[in-house]
């Protein structure tokens, strides 16, 4: 990511805070929207839902697998962990 914008940076300078923004335009994914209607100019909108089980054991694993960044790897992204992270997104490691 190049930005000409400071980032502001956590207590320990090891990255953006949860209240900073490092991308624009502000809001265009809000998750708790009903609808995501914030146009970004050279980018068409897509949105999808789709059912992965009923219950509690198929909900888990469907967490875990979103955690583990399997939507990302299963797009044909590479995910690697910073060293000292483990495979599983925890709050605070990059």
């Amino acid at each position: 990511m190049s930005s000409d914008r400071p980032v502001a940076h956590g207590p320990a300078g090891d990255g953006p805070t949860s209240e900073t923004l490092t991308f624009a335009p502000c809001g265009a994914t809000r998750p708790g929207d009903e609808v995501w209607s914030t146009a970004i100019p050279g980018y068409r909108r897509h949105e999808r839902t789709a059912v992965v089980g009923h219950g509690d054991t198929e909900w888990h694993a469907a967490s875990d697998a979103v955690l583990r960044w399997g939507v990302k790897r299963r797009s044909g992204f590479s995910v690697t962990p910073s060293a000292g992270a483990g495979a599983r997104v925890t709050e605070g490691a990059r």
